[in-house]
């Protein structure tokens, strides 16, 4: 049983896949290609165990294990906490085939890999947990406490992807950089391609920041839009309006925000779809 931080040393075969053998066929080089996977390493026999160096990414990788065990505990069924812990931090190990394709089936597969979903729920409950900073402090301490995160998931693409567009806005916004949310997702967009211009053909890629883009994009318009449905609300005396009243009216227009953008981010990725999914 191997732990973070060890030092293995292994014999085996480095291949270098490249090229599509078959026309038209799935091309698995150019697969590993825009995720920055140059060569694969197939093992002859067991690693050996040489020594152990903990590390930074190590220290973050055993505190998350030491979290979900806590976590997962007080749960019996052990396919709750395989799915909890799938939920929260990507770990699929646990998930049984059966349970992967009810989420394929489903249609609801994609919340098994920690993305854009997770990292916006995780930083929104920061910026509500530290609304009590200062300004710039809080602007600079939640892209930092997200990137714990990111990094305790395994650093997967998506979840790299929204983190690196949450950490745009946050730094411009932290030193009065004055500039809208689309420029912040234009800067990590080039960052991303700089880094790995591969990645402009990752299925994944596209549908990221083409949905980002359009969602910011129209996110004043249908918010007037939404804010027009309840214009004679808003003419009304603030004392006579309850605070039942109050929290309803916001509940109806978040709840009609949120239907708008997801609207726009299926008409956005429409022919996305056609293309890749038939």
């Amino acid at each position: 049983a191997f732990s973070y931080g060890d030092i293995l040393r292994a014999e085996g075969i480095l291949s270098f896949p490249s090229g599509n053998p078959v026309p038209g066929a799935f091309n698995y080089g150019e697969y590993l290609a825009r995720r920055g996977i140059r060569c694969l390493f197939r093992t002859t026999d067991t690693p050996d165990f040489t020594g152990h160096e903990n590390s930074a990414y190590s220290l973050i990788l055993s505190g998350r294990d030491l979290l979900l065990g806590r976590l997962l505990s007080r749960m019996d069924n052990e396919s709750d906490r395989a799915l909890t812990a799938a939920l929260l931090f990507g770990c699929l190990q646990g998930l049984d085939n059966e349970s992967r394709n009810d989420f394929i089936r489903s249609g609801t597969v994609h919340i098994l890999t920690v993305s854009g979903l997770h990292i916006g729920m995780f930083a929104g409950a920061l910026f509500f947990l530290l609304a009590f900073l200062p300004f710039r402090v809080k602007l600079l301490t939640v892209p930092f406490l997200t990137l714990l995160y990111t990094l305790a998931t395994g650093l997967q693409m998506p979840a790299f992807r929204a983190f690196l567009m949450l950490f745009c806005w946050c730094v411009l916004r932290a030193f009065l950089l004055r500039g809208s949310g689309i420029n912040s997702v234009f800067m990590a967009c080039s960052l991303l391609l700089l880094w790995n211009p591969f990645q402009v053909r990752d299925a994944g890629f596209q549908y990221s920041f083409l949905c980002v883009i359009f969602l910011v994009a129209t996110a004043p318009v249908a918010s007037q839009w939404v804010r027009m449905a309840f214009e004679r609300d808003s003419w009304r005396p603030a004392k006579t309006v309850s605070p039942a009243l109050f929290l309803k009216r916001k509940f109806l227009f978040w709840l009609w925000l949120s239907l708008a953008g997801c609207l726009t981010a299926w008409a956005a990725s429409f022919a996305l779809t056609l293309f890749y999914q038939g």
